[in-house]
């Protein structure tokens, strides 16, 4: 019969214990699954980043750290938030302008040891920047946005939204997966329009939205005048043309016309950013002052290439003279001068 002391039976449990611990801990410590992502999406009101994933299978998982792709990070991950609790499995990201760009997510799990489940490049989802080209000449919107990524079921297509004057959202189209661009035709002028994209997954349970991008849809702005202020002839071939216009209009050029008796022939063009304020001048020195009273006036091309406004007409005066010496004097006259609002005075 063998006998065991009790000192040997306390030292053994001791080590059961402790062997129980360890194999406890080995267990808990083995790596664990990577953390699926659900989706990546923008609140349309505050801009924040909406983060959610699948709860990672662990038991022994602690909490979640959400990533941000950083390209000048080395590695180039920035740990932007912490969620803890297995069970918590979302969370909203501020400070991040989502218009200004799209940004890649991860998560990752880490369970009660400190071991952090595997994300990469390839599993990261991303958010979508929606950019809007209002082109006025054509009473269009142009939407283009990035592609989202790494859904299981890759992404079904994309729903369009706008809301006009603040309204409920009203769908105006879809694309296919492959395609991130839309064009909204046939907008009601003079109204604040805002646009947003969903992108629906391939099994049509799950959508991600971009960020809200509103324009306002103007006319470009009509000039409320154009005048030649005076047409004045300095001396051979030398006219003065004084132009008034109205620089807060959009306005892509100016040109100047003149004739004498038959039609109009451009002599100039004159884009804004050549003067300051509303008030430009030009010498004609093509002009054969001695033989010939000219007309000018000045068409507006807006930022259209359509006519916007036509000026006044300005005509220059000619004059002549006639010696005669049996009297002893020059008879003088001259073509009168047109243009000004009033007349001459």
């Amino acid at each position: 019969m063998v006998l065991f002391s009790l000192s040997k039976i306390k030292i053994y449990t001791v080590c059961l214990f402790f062997l129980f611990v360890w194999s406890k801990t080995a267990f808990a410590c083995d790596p664990i699954q990577p953390t699926v992502l659900d989706t990546v999406s923008i609140d349309p009101i505050t801009g924040n980043i909406i983060v959610s994933w699948i709860q990672n299978p662990s038991p022994h998982t602690a909490y979640y750290v959400v990533y941000v792709h950083n390209p000048l990070s080395d590695p180039p991950w920035d740990a932007v938030d912490t969620v803890y609790g297995a069970a918590n499995i979302s969370t909203v990201l501020a400070g991040f302008n989502t218009s200004g760009g799209n940004f890649i997510v991860a998560v990752s799990a880490v369970d009660s040891c400190g071991n952090p489940s595997f994300f990469s490049f390839n599993t990261a989802h991303n958010t979508m920047q929606l950019i809007v080209d209002y082109d006025p000449c054509n009473q269009e919107s142009v939407l283009s946005w990035n592609s989202y990524r790494n859904w299981l079921n890759g992404v079904g297509a994309y729903k369009i939204w706008a809301s006009e004057q603040g309204g409920n959202f009203q769908l105006i189209g879809t694309t296919t997966a492959s395609d991130t661009t839309f064009k909204h035709s046939n907008i009601n002028t003079l109204r604040n329009i805002c646009y947003l994209i969903q992108a629906v997954d391939g099994s049509l349970t799950k959508t991600a939205s971009s960020n809200l991008n509103c324009i306002f849809s103007s006319f470009p702005a009509e000039p409320q005048f154009s005048y030649v202020r005076h047409a004045s002839v300095l001396g051979p071939n030398a006219v003065r043309l004084l132009f008034h216009v109205d620089s807060s209009a959009d306005s892509k050029e100016y040109i100047i016309e003149r004739r004498t008796s038959g039609r109009w022939v451009e002599i100039r063009k004159i884009l804004p950013l050549a003067f300051i304020g509303n008030n430009f001048s030009m010498i004609d020195s093509t002009a054969e002052t001695d033989y010939y009273s000219y007309y000018y006036r000045l068409r507006t091309i807006n930022i259209c290439d359509i006519e916007s406004a036509e000026s006044n007409i300005a005509k220059t005066m000619l004059l002549e003279g006639e010696n005669n010496p049996d009297y002893m004097m020059n008879t003088l006259k001259w073509s009168g001068y047109e243009g000004f609002e009033n007349g001459v005075g």
